[in-house]
């Protein structure tokens, strides 16, 4: 009976766990963009963020990524709301059965966000999370 009980506690925080990724926009290849764990670094405009970017499980077949439907990639960015930058610090790239295809382990230059783009939806989202 402990067992069961135990294991009826353990579920509903696993069931949590698995539904903090929010939805913040789509491309128009049909890739959906999702945003987690935004921290704000110490008193500035600079954050921290999750982005999982999950291909659909039927593409074109003329779209040329080595992404193959199905996969997705968790990356983890700075952004600075105020000048609307942001930069990949580290991800990885994973197969749709979760399997680790390529782990991003270096960290990219600062990139202007583009009007009107994914980057821009998703960093908005994410600076929208944060207090001033």
């Amino acid at each position: 009976m402990k067992k069961i009980t135990s294991l009826l506690l353990f579920l509903p925080i696993v069931a949590v766990a698995q539904t903090d990724w929010e939805h913040v926009g789509t491309s128009t290849k049909q890739d959906k963009f999702y945003l987690r764990n935004v921290t704000q670094k110490d008193d500035s405009k600079k954050i921290n963020f999750w982005i999982k970017m999950q291909r659909p499980d039927k593409i074109e077949k003329d779209d040329t990524t080595s992404f193959k439907a199905g996969d997705y990639t968790i990356t983890k960015y700075e952004g600075n709301c105020s000048e609307m930058t942001y930069r990949t610090l580290g991800g990885a790239v994973y197969d749709r059965k979760g399997n680790s295809k390529t782990v991003l382990k270096e960290a990219y230059i600062s990139n202007v966000v583009i009007p009107d783009s994914i980057a821009e939806t998703f960093l908005q989202a994410a600076c929208s999370k944060i207090i001033y």
